[in-house]
């Protein structure tokens, strides 16, 4: 078992694509934001081998962003008070593996692949879903027979889909983070 807590640096962008019946062709629009966001992940696991851990794991984030920043494919201005609050969640769940190179130095590297999904403060349009992975390498520190301390740099990535708005649009995340994590072996 694993639960890890941090701060990550979020990059949020999106794009849609929409008619516009005075504009040919088609015009398609990307908005994008950052922000600072706190984080936590648990992993539940079993030991393959001393060196090897495989389970199920999630990693829950809550993001305060910037305004959007929208830029339409033509260049004509556009205002951002269409695009939703500035506070969102994002979250990862699916299969990980944790691999240690040598069992006793503590160092790790760790992936998991994924349902993702990216919600925002304004869940009248739903939370889209999608493809989430992350990667990470980090160091433990033995503090008992079956406990760790450790620090751990994870880079999480969601592709997401909204197709409940009236133009189809695609969500994407990227988020770096630096996490505290507690282990029982």
């Amino acid at each position: 078992m694993q639960l890890s807590t941090g701060v990550g640096v979020p990059l949020l962008w999106s794009s849609a694509d929409f008619t516009d019946v005075a504009v040919e062709p088609p015009l398609s629009a990307t908005a994008r934001r950052n922000g600072f966001s706190l984080l936590t992940s648990l992993f539940l696991g079993v030991s393959l081998h001393s060196r090897l851990a495989l389970g199920v794991g999630g990693i829950a984030s809550v993001a305060l962003l910037t305004d959007a920043k929208v830029v339409r494919s033509d260049g004509a201005p556009v205002s951002s008070e269409d695009t939703p609050g500035n506070l969102n969640l994002f979250a990862v769940l699916g299969p990980f593996i944790d691999y240690y190179p040598k069992a006793r130095s503590g160092f790790h590297v760790q992936g998991l692949l994924g349902l993702g999904t990216i919600g925002n403060s304004d869940l009248r349009d739903g939370s889209p879903t999608g493809l989430g992975i992350a990667g990470g390498m980090g160091q433990d520190w033995s503090v008992s027979e079956h406990w760790s301390i450790g620090m751990l740099a994870r880079v999480t990535f969601v592709a997401a889909r909204r197709s409940d708005t009236f133009y189809p649009a695609r969500d994407y995340a990227l988020m770096p983070s630096l996490e505290a994590t507690f282990a029982y072996h």
